[in-house]
C-alpha cells in the first residue's frame, strides 16, 4: 500500500510540534535507531530471528516484533537480545571510570 503524502507539509507539521510532542517525535526517532542497530548488529553476525531465539529463550515471534517495532521489548527482554548478540546492557553504560 502506498501512502501519498507531501514532505513538506510533513516537514512544516514537525517545525509546528510542540514540546511535548517534540519530545515524543525525538524519543520514537531515537527508538527507531535503536531497533534498527539491533538488526545490523545481528544481520552482520549472520545470525536469524530463530537461532537468535534459540539463544535467547524468547521466541522467533518476540524477535519478530520487536524488530518491526510492532511491540516495545520490556527491559529483561531487551537484555536477552543484547545478551544473544554477545553484549551486556551494562558495557553500553557503563565506563570504565564507574
Amino acid at each position: 500500500m502506498m501512502v501519498d503524502f507531501d514532505i513538506k507539509e510533513l516537514e512544516e507539521d514537525i517545525n509546528n510540534f510542540d514540546e511535548y510532542e517534540s519530545k515524543l517525535f525525538e524519543a520514537k526517532q531515537i527508538e527507531r535507531e535503536f531497533i534498527m542497530g539491533l538488526i545490523r548488529l545481528r544481520k552482520e553476525q549472520k545470525i536469524t530471528q530463530k537461532e537468535l531465539a534459540k539463544r535467547t529463550g524468547l521466541t522467533q515471534q518476540v524477535i519478530s516484533n520487536v524488530e518491526k517495532m510492532d511491540r516495545k521489548p520490556t527491559l529483561p527482554n531487551l537484555i536477552r537480545y543484547l545478551l544473544g548478540l554477545g553484549i551486556n546492557i551494562n558495557d553500553l553504560l557503563l565506563t570504565k571510570n564507574n
